[in-house]
């Protein structure tokens, strides 16, 4: 995984994670507790403007900055790596995420495909020498 496109999609799906889990802690505090960003504010001896940059969007936080807003909600964060091949796989496209439609075996003019398709998908077979289209394949609800 070497490829720069790779690392800004997983650094900022990071970010988001982040953030998101954080906004959460805080949502949280703020019902239980009635914490808002100026008490935020109060508590981490910064301007209120301060705070209202870091919970606008994900942003590239330090972890003071982290275990300081968790602080604040009376949280922490439970870190624990996952192995790519551990997680489960999600509803999204990614080029590192598994392909919608696995080809199992293709003779002639038969064409095999896993059972579960959960949208039509169009898919062509190229002929990798001279890129001209060996056969075209239609999967879904509403293929004949």
């Amino acid at each position: 995984m070497s490829n720069a496109n790779d690392k800004f999609y997983y650094r900022q799906r990071a970010r988001n994670k982040v953030w998101e889990a954080v906004i959460k802690a805080l949502d949280r505090a703020s019902d239980l507790h009635g914490i808002k960003r100026k008490d935020i504010a109060h508590f981490l001896e910064v301007p209120p403007s301060q705070v209202s940059r870091w919970l606008s969007g994900p942003s590239n936080w330090g972890i003071d900055t982290i275990s300081d807003l968790l602080l604040a909600a009376g949280a922490e964060m439970d870190f624990k790596p996952a192995r790519f091949e551990e997680r489960v796989a999600q509803n999204e496209y990614h080029p590192l995420n598994e392909p919608l439609i696995t080809v199992t075996r293709a003779k002639k003019s038969i064409l095999e495909v896993d059972p579960i398709v959960t949208r039509e998908v169009q898919m062509s077979l190229v002929d990798s020498q001279q890129r001209n289209p060996v056969i075209s394949v239609t999967v879904g609800a509403n293929a004949a």
